[in-house]
């Protein structure tokens, strides 16, 4: 950037010293706007009238490298376009030979119908390109992924596409297009060292019926019986219309009345097998959640301003 000297005692002021100050003071206005697209840096507001016509307000319009107004235009059906229009003398002043010219000459942006030739700014029923979108499409990358607890439907066209002129434009719904489908699904970081992460790869299942095969090893334990004896005590009563016959320990046929104590004989020690593969199948067959707790968000892709 150049830098006017002053000196108390200097040279008298030239024009080439205004010229200098202009240069300067457009290049640093400007140097924020290079690589960017025709856009709207500020006005150029729409407002709806009647008969489907809109009002559009006064504003200021980056086109052909530099800012120049516009006064804004009525009654006029969308969409148009912005473009820059030819260059205007004004402020006539006499100059030193005595002849009246113009100093002052300035550029204006005007609107027409879409598809003339060179630079222009779109102008939609949702509105324009703005400098924050333009800008914004700089620092971007194709397959960005954005999330958000907030969703407008309407900036939004039926492809998932955003509409040009709203915040939305340049970003396309998640499964929409060429997007990754996250719809549903919880997002990993890509792994080159595993097959099962590499980019854009899926997998996983909200809920899961587990196999046989997919239990946790486990044993059944069932305890040693012990040797053991089962005693039975027998009444009796012995008269001579009932009696009891049998060898009963300490008593003869048909005794008198008392009781009798037999024993069955041991069991001896041993143990009961449990047969895991041809027993009955135990536990249910329904699914069970396989999701930690979670919370939904909608998801957009950068795509670009096309």
């Amino acid at each position: 950037m150049l830098n006017l000297l002053f000196d108390l005692n200097g040279r008298p002021r030239g024009l080439d010293d205004l010229k200098t100050l202009q240069e300067q003071t457009q290049y640093a206005i400007y140097g924020q706007f290079l690589g960017l697209p025709a856009c709207v840096v500020s006005g150029c507001e729409i407002r709806p009238q009647a008969g489907g016509q809109v009002d559009i307000g006064n504003g200021l319009v980056f086109l052909e490298s530099g800012i120049h107004r516009f006064n804004g235009a009525a009654g006029v059906t969308l969409p148009m376009e912005l473009y820059l229009d030819a260059a205007v003398d004004t402020d006539m002043r006499p100059y030193f030979d005595g002849v009246s010219r113009a100093c002052m000459s300035e550029r204006k942006v005007a609107i027409r119908a879409v598809g003339g030739t060179g630079e222009a700014v779109r102008v939609m029923p949702e509105g324009v390109l703005r400098f924050e979108k333009a800008r914004e499409a700089l620092l971007r990358e194709v397959g960005d992924l954005q999330f958000s607890t907030r969703i407008v439907a309407t900036d939004y066209d039926t492809s998932g596409k955003g509409k040009y002129g709203t915040k939305a434009y340049g970003w396309q719904l998640s499964g929409n297009g060429t997007t990754v489908d996250i719809r549903g699904r919880f997002p990993v970081v890509a792994d080159s060292r595993s097959s099962d992460y590499a980019l854009g790869v899926t997998g996983g299942a909200a809920k899961v019926t587990l196999g046989a095969t997919e239990v946790p090893r486990h044993t059944h334990n069932m305890g040693n019986a012990g040797q053991h004896t089962h005693n039975a005590t027998v009444a009796h009563e012995g008269d001579d219309s009932s009696r009891i016959y049998g060898v009963f320990v300490g008593q003869q046929n048909g005794a008198s009345g008392g009781t009798t104590t037999a024993s069955v004989q041991q069991a001896g020690s041993h143990t009961h097998t449990l047969d895991a593969a041809g027993g009955n199948a135990l536990g249910g067959t329904d699914e069970h959640e396989n999701r930690p707790p979670y919370v939904a968000l909608g998801a957009r892709e950068w795509i670009g301003l096309l």
